[in-house]
């Protein structure tokens, strides 16, 4: 695996990790906007970036799943027979 390829797995899979924080217990990443003002919103949304990157450069160390390589290249693949269809779609509505 490449070098930006793995990097790209682990942003993907950093991603997928602060999905699930988020969707479970949100409080641990970030508080109730409710409850702050424009720049602790911002102070915030910059925290949860930079624990991103620094969650996504941890994980380019690790080694990546091969479920995960083989699961990007089906969803490429998938998103080409999309965009076939697609075109099909389109150049029968002409």
């Amino acid at each position: 695996m490449s070098t930006d390829a793995k990097l790209i797995a682990a942003a993907e899979l950093a991603d997928h990790y602060i999905e699930i924080i988020l969707s479970e217990e949100p409080a641990l990443l970030v508080e109730k906007i409710a409850d702050q003002g424009a720049k602790d919103i911002a102070k915030s949304a910059k925290a949860l970036a930079e624990f991103r990157l620094q969650l996504a450069k941890a994980l380019a160390e690790q080694p990546i799943p091969e479920y995960f390589e083989e699961s990007e290249e089906e969803e490429e693949e998938e998103e080409s027979a999309e965009d076939g269809e697609e075109a099909k779609d389109e150049h029968a509505d002409k």
